[in-house]
């Protein structure tokens, strides 16, 4: 797995998101991400939790939104104490 924490990930609507945490569950490959302002200088607040997915050949990520599969997620990728 490639390490893509503090990366930023431009989607096609080209809002940009930064990624905060990362995990692997049952082989696949989980961001926390937090989306950035436009000028890329802070972040807005909005969070999520997105799947890293391979489609015709292009990588990219979808958003998660199984509730049972973001309270597993949210263990992993959340604050650590």
């Amino acid at each position: 797995m490639e390490n893509r924490i503090n990366s930023i990930l431009e989607l096609t609507n080209k809002e940009k998101y930064v990624v905060i945490n990362q995990a692997i569950y049952k082989g696949t490959n989980y961001f926390l991400v937090a989306r950035l302002t436009d000028d890329e200088k802070d972040l807005t607040g909005d969070i999520k939790i997105v799947e890293e997915k391979l489609k015709d050949g292009i990588l990219g990520i979808e958003l998660v939104k199984d509730v049972k599969l973001i309270e597993l997620l949210t263990k992993y990728l959340g604050p650590q104490e």
